[in-house]
C-alpha cells in the first residue's frame, strides 16, 4: 500500500486510486471527496505531531501495518510515479553537505547534538554521518524488514534527541526553538527537518551495505 501523508485538503494526481493509494491525515478532517480511503493518524507522539510534520503519520502507518510486504510514503505534493515493479525506491538526493546546508537554514546546534546521539547510540554509522547528499522528503517504497528498520531507527533518534533536550509537546518545542532563528513558527518543524537528514545518513550507510538494493527516483511535484 501507498500512503499519502497530507495535514490539508489537496488536489489528488489522476493516478491515484482506490486500489493503489490511502491518505493519511494528522487529523485534520479533510473536505473533499477523494478517489481512495482516508485515515487519521493517532499516536502516542500527539503532542509533538505539529513539530514531527510526515514523521507523524510515518509512525503511525508503521504501527499500524506488522504483517505488509511493501509500504510507500508519498506526500500531499510529491510522489513517485506509479509502477508495477518490485523494487525499493527512495528519493533522488540533492548534491550538498548536510551539515552545511542544516547549518544554513536552521539552527546547527541542534544537529551537532543528534551527532552526538548518533555516535553513542550508533557507532557503525559514523562514516556516514556527514554525506555530501541530503535525500529529501522521507518518501520512500520499501520491502517491511527495510521499513522497519528504517523506522526503528529514525524514531530511537527522536526519542533520544527529545529526551535529551526535555521536550514532550510542541508547546515545549516552540519554547526550544524561540529566539534561535528568524520564522519561528517554521523552525518548530524541528522534528520534521532533523527525520530527513537521520533519513540520508540511514540510506547512505545502507547504500555502503547493500548498494544494489536500493533504486534512486525522482519524485513527481504537484503544486
Amino acid at each position: 500500500m501507498i500512503y499519502i501523508c497530507t495535514h490539508k485538503d489537496f488536489l489528488v494526481p489522476e493516478f491515484v486510486t482506490k486500489d493503489n493509494y490511502t491518505i493519511i491525515t494528522d487529523g485534520t478532517k479533510l473536505k473533499n471527496k477523494y478517489p481512495c480511503k482516508v485515515i487519521n493518524a493517532k499516536n502516542e507522539y500527539e503532542p509533538l505531531k505539529h513539530c514531527l510534520s510526515e514523521g507523524y503519520q510515518i509512525y503511525d502507518i508503521w504501527r499500524r501495518n506488522p504483517n505488509y510486504e511493501w509500504i510507500g510514503i508519498n506526500h500531499y505534493r510529491r510522489y513517485f510515479m506509479p509502477t508495477d515493479e518490485k523494487i525499493n525506491i527512495v528519493a533522488r538526493p540533492f548534491s550538498f553537505n548536510v551539515y552545511n546546508q542544516y547549518q544554513a537554514c536552521h539552527n546547527i546546534e541542534d544537529w551537532i547534538v543528534m551527532l552526538r546521539l548518533l555516535d553513542k547510540l550508533h557507532p557503525e554509522m559514523h562514516a556516514e554521518r556527514l554525506p555530501d547528499v541530503f535525500f529529501p522528503c522521507n518518501c520512500c517504497i520499501l520491502r517491511h524488514e527495510i521499513f522497519d528498520r528504517w523506522c526503528s531507527f529514525l524514531f530511537e533518534m527522536v526519542n533520544a534527541f527529545n529526551e535529551f533536550n526535555q521536550l514532550k509537546s510542541d508547546a515545549d518545542v516552540h519554547y526550544f526553538v524561540e529566539g534561535k532563528l528568524k520564522r519561528g513558527e517554521y523552525q518548530e518543524r524541528i522534528h520534521g527537518f532533523l527525520l530527513e537528514r537521520l533519513s540520508t545518513v540511514f540510506w547512505v550507510h545502507y547504500f555502503n551495505e547493500h548498494p544494489n538494493d536500493l533504486k534512486i527516483r525522482d519524485l513527481h511535484m504537484i503544486e
